[in-house]
Order: structure tokens, then C-alpha cells, then sequence
């Protein structure tokens, strides 16, 4: 199965799903974010405390589809100014305390 990300009837006029969808479709070419990505069945919440944006990243086993402002309910809830929203692939959860 190829990997779909694709943005919801909205979501192309903003910057925000916009750069989440091209950051994930870049990392797609690595073996280990591939089978995560195939893996994963959640939505995640994002908050741009700067712009007051809003996109909902919805993971469904080898398909995410970004929509703008809420859906349904999050698994994980992000929130923070844009700058820090945009360096969140450079997290190592391994690095994190207690992880």
C-alpha cells in the first residue's frame, strides 16, 4: 500500500496543514517512518498560539488526511507558537524524560 496524505476541503488555504502535510510526505522515504506511518490510527490536534490556527491530523493506517480546526476527539493535543509547532520533528521521544 502507498502512503496517501492529502488535505480535506479547507485545509489547502492554510499554512499550517500545508507545512504538516509536506514535512510527513518528505519523511516518507525512510523504512522506519514509512511502517509508523502504515501503523498509525489517531488524530492529532494543533494549536498555533500566534495565529489562533487550528488543523487536525487524521492517521488512518496509511492515509492521513490534515482538516482545518477540530475533529472528533485528539489522541495527543499540540499547542504552542508557530515556531516551536514547526521544530517538533526534531523531538526524540526516547529523549524526553521518563520515556
Amino acid at each position: 500500500m502507498d502512503p496517501i496524505v492529502d488535505l480535506a476541503p479547507g485545509a489547502d488555504d492554510s499554512h499550517l496543514a500545508q507545512f504538516f502535510a509536506e514535512r510527513i510526505k518528505a519523511r516518507l522515504d525512510e523504512p522506519s517512518a514509512r511502517r509508523s506511518f502504515l501503523a498509525l490510527k489517531s488524530t492529532i490536534f494543533v494549536v498555533d498560539f500566534d495565529s489562533g490556527e487550528t488543523i487536525s491530523l487524521r492517521f488512518d493506517h496509511g492515509r492521513l488526511t490534515v482538516h482545518e480546526g477540530p475533529l472528533g476527539i485528539p489522541s495527543v493535543t499540540f499547542g504552542g507558537p508557530r515556531r516551536a509547532l514547526e521544530s517538533l520533528d526534531r523531538v526524540h521521544l526516547s529523549e524526553l524524560p521518563g520515556a
